[in-house]
């Protein structure tokens, strides 16, 4: 999935053990955190979108 935003968004991935942060690849940009989920995979994918609007 991070490698995924990456090549959407233009960002360079750094690795801290499972997670990944996804900088803003510019000044209009946003940053992202991918992690696994530490439980089976549900019938629908949880996604949390923490959003600044300036």
């Amino acid at each position: 999935m991070a490698a995924f935003w990456a090549g959407v968004t233009g960002g360079t991935p750094a690795t801290a053990g499972e997670v990944v942060f996804l900088p803003p690849a510019g000044p209009d940009g946003f940053a992202m955190f991918c992690q696994p989920l530490e439980r089976p995979l549900p019938d629908r994918l949880p996604v949390h979108l923490d959003l600044t609007v300036q």
